[in-house]
Order: structure tokens, then C-alpha cells, then sequence
């Protein structure tokens, strides 16, 4: 069977159908959007995967469903590129292979146009512009003939595009297909691409992307079955689908492979295998550049999962540029990382199969060639069966001739050293023929203690399993070493055994089992602590370090300083010349926990240490350890606020390792010079800043080292940083454009980058481009939602918090509300102190949302939640936040008249924090029990509202702080209130003027509605008390202070002045100027109605004492119109109207009241009107008795 066999291009659609097995997800999708395609605009779609990923027979599997499907054939009309279309070149030409491509699939059609002839007449077109719209037209016309969209299945979309000769074609194609709804494009690409990738590119944002993924073992297994026809074990597929990479290509191809062959068929069989299908794996190689290639070949000849450098020693180039080969071959699926850690990754191909492909097809002898077998083997085969396969062999073997036999006994030695026949080995080396000569010990399996096999194979076994990225396997390997060499006294099995369970321990380490890796390292300290053997002594300092590494990573400092300690405790005084390198990396791992622990005093004598003992030569012996010293040095004196002596460290470690070749020296230079850069911009030193982050860009212009680039995206975030502090906004954001474009693709970098873009949203809301602002936001979420770093998840709520709060102020508010929501879904279960107070923050902010848009159960729901999940933190940091919480939880219970559950809640903010010591928390506090005094008002408790209030004044009114101000004002002017309501008019007045008293000197800036009120209450009083001078003095003075002013409050209260002038103009009898004084409150066309009826009765009222009942009829018209208006109907309202009819006329007044808006409100006050009058109104029982309180109201008030 050849490759052939397996191109989904020569199978026939029910064929496709019918061997279409895994993707179906991707297809549904596809099929899906594609139906949705009805409009004048189409959704374009494009498939993402790697050779063999399974792209072409996704594709022909929606043109074939356009065919089978009524509904889609109805609609649409598949137009199937090849899979190479290495003929397009431009844009007209792209258009010529489509109309080629219809014309090969309408000719068997006798009803077809002939297209054909079209196309044979249009090749010959040279003016690319001319072919392209003529070819366009063609297909124009034949959609509409059909009445059908062209559905164009375009493979390689990223290969065509790169090669093409037209750099215009790419914008062309864009402008058809977003301009034209007749053509849909469904494509390919081996991978993403700069012209979808990038703003100022043709493709960008223009198609609905679906990535292929590799098979899951599910999809592994399914495909198996279909292709062999038969089912394998769970752990087999697991290994085949890790030798193929969950290719589904290289996975048919491996279903073909011989299962019960003897070991010369086998062989056969994998050359065959590797000889019918070269042509596809070189075609996989040749479409890599060839750097990359280069890169690829090294790692599939190290075969075990290796790190940059040992690839770059291979590849022989530097390893900075291997780095960067290596990133790009992830990006294209080549190649997967697995173990290692965030700074020393190790890569492996992604299709394992490739290494031996490679080793096949470079290897001379028969050596290579069976070692690439049992490797394939490994992968393809169950324990089980490859236990038979050893048996096989050794049959086999006793019946060959002795030219073949060093064959075979290679092949057993290697299959039975495999871990996963660990556990038959003992079983199947008995089968050996004695032509293997295992019995005469040059096999390797014997020992002098009668093990199976010696101590240093066993031991030198973990180390090739750790090697290849088998650590499960590695560590038994180690941990069987040690349980059956532990207890030897033989110094040829103790120093191994240190070795291990040091070795052991960073494979837990690397296998994220931290306590398991602690526990092995605590053994070999405890083991081997007192023993000054030869290499001991290095493996024990060696765990403690590694114990106080991983502490560190960890975030565990006091633990790293008490092994860091244990080491210098142990060998400070030695003279061991191994052991200084672990000796320096105690003293810094020991300045580092300190600095953790905020001790940096203890960590720079740390640092100073190290250098003293190790830094004074000029060329150091550990140049890479006195260089993070003296940058350490820098760290710990910026924490001490020597800045000056710091940005000096900093500088001076530049300098003395600046023409430094060694990689981590220069790492730890370009941190220092970032370092002296972020904090140039935290003192406020931008000029200095800005030179620090130039010198970095121009030392590491294009270095592609992790630990540089990360240096350097920070160094133009910095650098950005610094120019907003110089006022330079444009150009500080072309800072962090070229930091958010230039990196974040590898974890390291994230972090600059999402500061970047944040501080890019800040400047941008500065420049009130807030539109553009939302945008940056999102791509941070965007780029980063699936990051698990904490400074990125950090960032990232931050980002939602800045939305949230721009979208409200946009009055955007539904919006908001989910922006809010997203804060809580991102953090709401971390408990670090920065995402407790930004969840806190949002719970705060949805539920007052909720309640500006009138949804108040949701409102109370999120309270609710929020104060059940922080009823028991003690944080600091989120008190302000949950006393808001509890706070506006109350408020939205009082607006549901639940008046009692809401003093209940007020009252539990002063329970858990009325005794806190910081002001902007205690501001809830004042503020709850402000509420608490009205909220008893409302329940006609107002004895004990004034109670309440003057505990408020007790506690925040002496205090100087003046962020209390405003309660204190609420305060006083709520009390005066209350105190005239209980006739206490000596007493209000008392506290008027103390209110007025207190805010005199900051009446324009502090509370200053509570301070006018507290002048219109003063007038009040002093007119109840029949002191009308004072009262009118105090109306005409709130009058001049605040008839001009701008603040609604403000002016109000100058309306509500003016008019208690009026009404003592009208009782002297003065309807002259009452009418004056009204006008001038009906002049403010912005006042508020309470204000506006209540001067258009006044005013009626002194027309109708001038004797001008037009113009009394006119206010009276137009203060009816504001009734219906108000949230309740005063009794005011009913008062003002009763006098001015006792005088116009009852029945008079009353056919003005029917004939206006507010009739149905004031038929209670109408019907009193016609009882007064002697009639017998029909209305509801209720309203009449209500009428005949208002008729009693009246005649004493006319008595009076």
C-alpha cells in the first residue's frame, strides 16, 4: 500500500463519507458557520493545521456534505482548488484557477455553460487587472444562472500567498470578498501567517480561524479501527499516538506496519515502510527554511527531549538563534516542550516518528537500523507483545546461520534493557541461545553481588530515562538503585547512591511533586551529611540547594533561608574547590530569600559575602555568580531607599561584565540595566530612565536568549513609561506598540507586554480616546486570559476593572455589568491580597449598576454573595471594599421598603468595622449610620434618629479628618429636619446653626448641599419661632450665596429661600412682590418641579390678590401640568390648591383640576370640593373618605 492510497483527494465522495471518522467536531463547526453564509456578507473560514493534521480530507468533507445536503446544495456550489496551486502568482490568476476549476466540474454537465472555452479564451489575457475581473464576471454570472454561492476550497492559503509575485493580490482578494456575498472562502494554512496576523496585512481579521489540534488517544483509537480494522489496548495507543504526534496521516501510515512478524520481516517491513513514504516525509522537511531545518534535524538525531543548547551544539549555531528556530518550529507544530522548567526547556519532535525516519535514512550498517526498529517498536507495541517479539527472537535465533546472529543478539540485548520490560526481563533472559554469550559476563547484566545487573547500569539507566523525558521511569529507576544499594559501605555504590537520590529529587521536582522531591533530599542530607567521602560531600550541599531552590520557587523564604543557612553552616570553611560554585549559589540563594522575607539589610550582607570571598579578582572563577551578587546588591539597596548607591550597583555591574561572553552574565546584565531602568522611572527620574532603556535596546537590538528579550520588552515598556512621565504620549505608546508586537510569545515576556498594553489603555483614556482604550483592554484578555501567571492574571482583572469602570462612564451599563462579572469569574476564587480587593471592588460596582438600571433583587443578590464570601476574611486590603458592600446592601433594602433589614445591615458595618483605624473605611461606617437615623425617621422613630445622629457627630465630628465631612453635614441637616418635625423648633435651630458654623469656611467644596440647607431651615424656623426679620435676612442670604450657583443642590435650595420670601410677602399682604420673588424661581429653567409647582401656586395665588384671574388660571394650569411628575403628591400640593380655590371658587378650581393631567391624582381633593358644595359625587367609598378629611383640613385652615 503507498502513500497515494491515503490522499483524500482520490477517494470519491462516499468514499470521504464513509472513512471520515475524527475531526468531526472542526466539521460540524464548519458546516455550521457555513450555513449561516445568507446575507450580503459571508463568514470566511480557514483551517489551521500542520502536515498530515488532516486539513485536505476536512475540506473535501464539507465540499462533499455540500453535495449530500438538500439545504446547502440548494445554496451553494463547491469550487475545489488542488492541494498545490502553484500556477497563482497574482490576483487575476488566482480568479483564472477558479474558473478552471469550475469549468472541470460543470463540463460533464449537458445544461452547463461552457466554461471551458471561457476559460481557454480568458488564459491568454496578459493584463492581470482585465483577467481578473473578466474571470470574476464569469463567475459572477454562473452563480447567478445557479443561484448559488461559490464555495472556494483553497489549500496552502499561507504557500500561495508567500510566493506570489503580486503584493497586491492579497488586498484584491479581500476587497472581492468582502464586497461580493456570491463567494465564500473556505482555505488551509500549515500554520498562521503575517498576512492574518498582523494589523497592517491583507488576511488580517478576515477569516473565522479553526486550528487542528493533534488526535486525543479517543481519536487515535477511533482512526486506528478504521484504518486497520482492528482495536488496540489503551497504552498502546497512547504510544502511537506520542510516536506520531496525533498525526492522523502518520498514524494511517503506521496502521500498515507488520503485527506478527518474525524479526527479519519486521525490519523489511519499517524499510518498506520508510521507502514508500519518503516522498512525504522529505516533503515535510524540504517545506521548512532551511535554519529551521537545521534546528529539526539536530533534535531528531539527539532523539531524547533536549535543551537549546545541547540542539545548538548539534546544529552547530548559536544558541540564542536555535532558541529563536525552536520558538518558530513549536509555532508550526514541529516540535513540543515537555520537563525541564520555565527557563531551561526541553524540546522533542512532536512526530516521533520523524527520528527514526531520520536515523533510517542517515544510517550506515545494520546497527542503527535495529536500534530504529525497537524504538518503533516501543511506541507500537504492548508490553505483552513485545515480550512475545523478545521470545520470537530468541526462537528465531537458534535457527539462523552465525552471519545474522550479531543481528539478533543486538536486537534482544536492546529490547529487553527497555523500562517497559522491566518487569519480564527476568523471564525472558533465560530464553538467550547460548550463541549470545550472555553466560560468559560480556553482556553487561551481571554483577558481583548477583544482581541482574550492576549498580552503575541501573544507575546510568535512571540518568538515560531523566535524558529522554521519562521521569516516572527515571525516578523507580533511581529509587530500585537506592533500595538495593542504599546500605552498601562499598564507596563504588554510596557515592552513586547520593548521586540519585539527588538526581531523584529533580525529577520529582520536575514532575511537580515538591514534598516527594524535599523528602529525597532531606534522605540524602540525612545519609550522607557526616560522611567526608570522596563526591558526598557535593551531593549533600548540592539537595540543600536544590531544597532552597525549590523553596524559593514556591514561595516558601524562611524554609530556602534555613537550608541556605544549613549549607554555609556546614561547608563555609571548606576547602573543597567543587564545592564553592554550590557555596556561592547558597550565599545568593540566602540574599534572595531575605529580600522575600524583607530583610534586605541581612541580604545585602549576603550579597557582600559572596563578593568578598569570590568577586575580587578581574576575571572571577564564577562569573555568573558574582554578577547576580553585585546585581543583588543593587536589588537590596533600592529596598533600603538608597537609590543612588543602587542605580550605582546596578551600573558598576554593567560595566565590569559588559564585554562579558558567557550567557548568563549577560542575562544578569541586562536584568541589572532593566532594574536600573524601572526604578529610574519609580523615582521619578524619566531622562535617566530613558538613556538606561536606549542602552538596553541598543545592546540586545535582535538577541533571541529568553532572559534578554525579556530585558528587553521590559526595557520598551520602560522606556515607555518614561516618555508619558516627559509628556510624550505619542511616542511613549509607539514604546509599547513595539513591546506588545514584538514579543509575548513566550511566558517570560507576558508580563512587560500586559503592562505595555495597560499603561497604552491609561494613556489613551488621557487623550479621551476611549473607544481605542476598550480595544487595548480586550487584546490584553484576549492574548493572555489563558495565562496562569499571577502578575498576567494580576493584569489581566486589572484590565477588566479599567473596562468596567470606562463603560460606565460611557453609560454603557449593561456592558459594565458583564465586564464586572468577567472580574469575578478570572479571581473570584484566589486569595491573594490584590485579587481580594479587585473582586471585592467589582461586587461593589455591579451591584450599584444594577441598581442605577432598577434591577434591585439582582442588586441585593450580588451583596449577598459578596458578603457571604468575605462574612470571615480579616484581609486589610478588601475592608474598604466589604464595608461598600455591606453598606449599599442596606440602601438597596431600604428601596425595598425592608427598613428594618436594613438597619440591621448598617448597623453590622459599625459592628465589624467601626473600630478600624483607617479613615476611608470608616467613612462606610458614618455614612451606614447616617442611613440608619433616616431609615428610623421613615419607621416614625425620629427620637431615636436624633440619638443616632448625634453618636455620628460624637465619634466623626470633632475629628479633623475631612474626608467625614460630608457625613457630618448629612448629619446636621437630617437632624434639623427631624427636631422641626417634632415641633423642637428652639432645638433645630440650635443645630442649623451649627451646621452653619462648622462648614462656613469650606461651604464651596465640603457638603455643600447640607450647608445651604442648613440656611433655608434657618429662615424656616426663625419664621415659626415669629422671628420673620431674621427669617427673611437668612432666605435673602442663601439667596446671594446660592441663586448663581451651578449645582442643582445648590440652586434648590436657593429656589426653596425664595420661595419662603414669597409666602411671607403673600401673609404680609405684599402679592406684588411674592409674584416677584415666585418668578424668580420659575426664571430657573433647570429647577426642579418640587420647586416650579409649588411658585406657580404662589404665584397664582398673588395674581389672584391683584384681581388678575387670567393670569391666576395660566399658573395654576401650568403647576397642575408638574403634579403628575413628582414621585408623591405632597400634602402641600393639596393645601396650596385648597386655599387658592377657597378664593377663586370651588367650582372653578375643581374643572381645572378635571381638565388636567393630574385629575385621576387630585380626585380625592375634587371630590371635597363638590361635597363642600353640596353635590353627591360617585366615586369609590375610599376616596370620599379621604375627600371628607381633606373638607375638615379646609375649614380649619379657613378658620384659622
Amino acid at each position: 500500500m503507498t502513500a497515494r492510497k491515503y490522499n483524500p483527494g482520490f477517494l470519491s465522495d462516499d468514499e470521504l463519507i464513509a472513512t471520515f471518522c475524527v475531526r468531526t467536531r472542526e466539521f460540524a463547526s464548519i458546516v455550521e458557520t457555513l450555513g449561516e453564509c445568507d446575507g450580503n456578507s459571508n463568514t470566511h473560514q480557514i483551517v489551521i493545521g500542520p502536515r498530515g493534521s488532516g486539513k485536505t480530507s476536512l475540506l473535501l468533507r464539507v465540499a462533499a456534505e455540500i453535495g449530500r445536503n438538500a439545504g446547502f446544495a440548494s445554496r451553494f456550489f463547491p469550487v475545489v482548488f488542488a492541494e498545490e496551486s502553484y500556477e497563482v502568482s497574482t490576483a487575476g490568476e488566482f480568479w483564472l484557477e477558479c474558473l478552471s476549476r469550475l469549468a472541470d466540474r460543470v463540463s460533464q454537465r449537458e445544461d452547463g455553460p461552457d466554461l471551458r472555452r471561457t476559460f481557454e479564451e480568458l488564459r491568454t489575457v496578459r493584463d492581470d487587472r482585465l483577467l481578473g475581473d473578466r474571470c470574476l464576471g464569469a463567475l459572477q454570472d454562473f452563480a447567478d444562472r445557479e443561484g448559488k454561492r461559490l464555495v472556494l476550497f483553497v489549500e496552502n492559503l499561507n504557500m500561495m500567498f508567500r510566493d506570489m509575485a503580486d503584493e497586491n493580490a492579497g488586498w484584491k482578494l479581500r476587497h472581492t470578498l468582502q464586497t461580493e456575498p456570491r463567494i465564500v472562502l473556505l482555505a488551509s494554512a500549515t500554520s498562521r501567517f503575517d498576512e492574518m496576523d498582523s494589523p497592517d496585512k491583507a488576511f488580517y481579521d478576515l477569516f473565522r480561524s479553526v486550528s487542528l489540534r493533534p488526535l486525543d488517544t479517543g481519536a487515535c483509537a477511533t482512526l486506528w479501527q478504521q484504518v486497520s480494522g482492528q482495536s488496540r489496548a489503551p497504552q498502546t495507543i497512547r504510544a502511537l499516538r506520542i510516536l506520531t504526534g496525533g498525526s492522523p496521516r502518520l498514524l494511517t501510515i503506521v496502521a500498515r506496519f507488520g503485527a506478527k512478524l518474525s524479526f527479519r520481516e519486521l525490519m523489511a517491513d519499517l524499510l518498506n515502510l520508510v521507502d514508500d513514504h519518503t516522498e512525504y516525509f522529505k516533503s515535510h522537511l524540504d517545506a521548512l527554511p532551511a535554519q529551521e531545518r537545521r534546528v529539526y534535524l539536530a533534535l531528531a538525531y539527539l532523539w531524547k527531549p533536549a535543551t537549546a543548547r545541547e540542539i545548538a551544539e548539534r546544529a552547530r549555531i548559536d544558541t540564542s538563534k536555535c532558541s529563536a528556530h525552536l520558538r518558530r518550529l513549536i509555532d508550526r507544530g514541529a516540535v513540543e516542550t515537555t520537563g525541564g522548567t520555565a527557563r531551561r526547556k526541553l524540546y522533542y519532535l512532536a512526530e516521533r516518528l520523524y527520528n527514526i525516519y531520520y536515523l533510517m535514512r542517515r544510517a550506515r550498517g545494520p546497527a542503527p537500523l535495529i536500534e530504529a526498529l525497537i524504538r518503533f517498536m516501543e511506541g507500537y507495541y504492548s508490553a505483552d507483545e513485545l515480550k512475545e517479539f523478545g521470545a520470537r527472537i530468541a526462537r528465531e535465533a537458534l535457527e539462523i546461520d552465525g552471519k545474522d546472529l550479531p543481528h539478533y543478539r543486538t536486537a534482544f540485548q536492546q529490547l529487553v534493557r527497555l523500562p517497559s520490560l522491566a518487569a519480564h526481563r527476568d523471564e525472558l533472559l533465560p530464553l538467550a541461545p547460548a550463541a549470545f554469550g550472555f553466560g560468559e559476563g560480556d553482556s553487561g547484566y551481571s554483577t558481583a553481588d548477583g544482581h541482574p545487573i550492576s549498580a552503575r547500569e541501573l544507575f546510568e539507566n535512571g540518568l538515560a530515562l531523566a535524558e529522554s523525558g521519562r521521569l516516572q521511569e527515571a525516578v523507580a529507576a533511581w529509587r530500585e538503585f537506592v533500595r538495593r544499594f542504599g546500605e552498601s559501605e562499598a564507596t563504588d555504590d554510596r557515592n552513586p547512591v547520593s548521586l540519585a537520590l539527588v538526581n531523584m529529587g529533580r525529577a520529582l521536582k520536575l514532575l511537580n511533586r515538591s514534598e516527594e522531591a524535599l523528602a529525597v533530599w532531606d534522605d540524602a542530607a540525612q545519609r550522607f551529611g557526616g560522611n567526608r567521602g570522596p563526591g558526598i560531600p557535593h551531593a549533600v550541599a548540592t539537595a540543600l540547594v536544590s531544597k532552597a531552590h525549590l523553596h524559593t520557587e514556591e514561595n516558601r523564604p524562611l524554609e530556602a533561608l534555613a537550608a541556605c543557612d544549613e549549607v554555609l553552616l556546614r561547608f563555609r570553611e571548606t576547602r573543597i574547590e567543587s564545592l564553592q560554585g554550590v557555596l556561592a549559589n547558597a550565599l545568593i540563594g540566602k540574599s534572595v530569600a531575605l529580600m522575600a522575607l524583607n530583610r534586605p539589610n541581612e541580604a545585602l550582607a549576603a550579597c557582600d559575602e559572596l563578593l568578598g570571598r569570590f568577586g575580587a579578582s578581574e576575571a572571577p572563577a564564577l562569573p555568573v555568580e558574582v554578577a547576580t551578587a553585585m546585581a543583588g546588591r543593587g536589588s537590596a539597596l533600592a529596598a533600603l531607599d538608597r537609590f543612588d548607591a543602587a542605580a550605582a550597583a546596578w551600573g558598576q555591574m554593567a560595566e565590569r561584565f559588559r564585554n562579558s561572553e558567557a550567557p548568563e552574565v549577560i542575562d544578569q546584565v541586562a536584568m541589572a540595566l532593566g532594574n536600573k531602568a524601572s526604578a529610574l522611572v519609580q523615582f521619578g527620574r524619566p531622562k535617566e530612565a530613558l538613556a538606561t532603556c536606549e542602552e538596553i535596546l541598543r545592546r540586545y537590538p535582535d538577541d533571541d536568549r529568553t532572559t534578554r528579550r525579556e530585558s528587553t520588552a521590559a526595557a520598551l515598556l520602560n522606556k515607555g513609561n518614561a516618555l508619558r512621565l516627559l509628556r510624550r504620549p505619542a511616542e511613549a505608546i509607539g514604546a509599547w506598540d513595539e513591546c506588545a508586537q514584538r514579543f509575548g510569545s513566550e511566558p517570560d515576556e507576558q508580563v512587560p507586554v500586559a503592562l505595555a498594553l495597560m499603561s497604552k489603555g491609561m494613556a489613551l483614556t488621557q487623550t479621551d480616546r476611549l473607544e481605542e482604550a476598550l480595544v487595548v483592554w480586550s487584546d490584553i484578555v484576549q492574548r493572555f486570559g489563558t495565562s496562569d501567571q499571577s502578575q498576567i492574571r494580576t493584569v489581566i482583572v486589572n484590565a477588566f476593572t479599567q473596562m468596567g469602570s470606562l463603560l460606565e462612564h460611557l453609560g454603557r451599563l449593561e456592558e459594565a455589568l458583564g465586564v464586572w462579572e468577567e472580574v469575578e469569574r478570572h479571581a473570584g476564587t484566589r486569595d491573594e491580597p490584590e485579587f481580594l480587593e479587585l473582586v471585592a471592588g467589582s461586587f461593589v460596582n455591579r451591584g450599584a449598576m444594577l441598581v442605577e438600571l432598577g434591577r434591585l433583587e439582582e442588586a441585593l443578590a450580588v451583596f449577598d454573595r459578596a458578603a457571604r464570601q468575605f462574612e470571615t476574611s480579616a484581609a486589610p486590603e478588601i475592608g474598604h471594599a466589604v464595608a461598600g458592600v455591606l453598606h449599599n446592601k442596606g440602601s438597596v433594602l431600604a428601596m425595598l421598603n425592608r427598613a428594618e433589614e436594613a438597619v440591621a445591615v448598617w448597623n453590622e458595618v459599625d459592628r465589624r468595622f467601626g473600630a478600624s483605624g483607617a479613615p476611608v473605611i470608616l467613612k462606610h461606617v458614618a455614612s451606614a449610620l447616617v442611613n440608619v437615623g433616616a431609615a428610623f425617621v421613615e419607621m416614625g422613630r425620629p427620637d431615636e434618629a436624633i440619638a443616632t445622629w448625634n453618636d455620628v457627630l460624637r465619634r466623626f465630628g470633632t475629628d479633623d479628618e475631612p474626608i467625614y465631612l460630608e457625613e457630618v453635614a448629612t448629619t446636621l441637616a437630617n437632624k434639623v429636619a427631624a427636631l422641626a418635625f417634632l415641633n423642637r423648633p428652639t432645638e433645630a435651630l440650635a443645630a442649623c446653626e451649627e451646621g452653619i458654623r462648622r462648614f462656613e469656611a469650606g461651604a464651596d467644596s465640603t457638603a455643600p448641599g447640607a450647608f445651604a440647607v442648613c440656611f433655608v431651615k434657618k429662615g424656616d424656623l426663625l419664621a415659626q419661632l415669629d422671628r420673620t426679620d431674621e427669617a427673611v435676612a437668612a432666605w435673602k442670604e442663601a439667596v446671594q450665596r446660592f441663586g448663581t450657583s451651578d449645582v442643582p443642590s445648590l440652586r434648590h435650595a436657593s429656589d426653596k429661600a425664595l420661595l419662603g420670601i414669597a409666602g411671607h410677602e403673600l401673609r404680609r399682604g405684599n402679592a406684588k412682590a411674592a409674584a416677584e420673588a415666585a418668578e424668580q424661581v420659575l426664571q430657573h429653567e433647570e429647577g426642579m418641579p418640587d420647586s416650579r409647582w409649588r411658585a406657580r401656586f404662589v404665584r397664582a395665588r398673588a395674581r389672584l390678590e391683584e384681581g388678575d384671574r387670567a393670569a391666576c388660571t395660566l399658573d395654576i394650569e401650568a403647576g397642575l401640568e408638574l403634579l403628575p411628575g413628582l414621585d408623591i403628591l405632597p400634602k402641600d400640593a393639596l393645601d396650596a390648591l385648597s386655599d387658592i380655590a377657597l378664593v377663586f371658587g370651588l367650582a372653578e378650581t375643581g374643572e381645572l383640576i378635571r381638565k388636567s393631567p393630574a385629575s385621576d391624582l387630585l380626585l380625592p381633593l375634587t371630590t371635597a370640593f363638590e361635597l363642600e358644595l353640596g353635590l353627591e359625587p360617585r366615586v369609590a367609598k375610599e376616596v370620599e373618605e379621604v375627600a371628607e378629611d381633606i373638607r375638615r383640613d379646609m375649614r380649619e385652615r379657613q378658620g384659622s
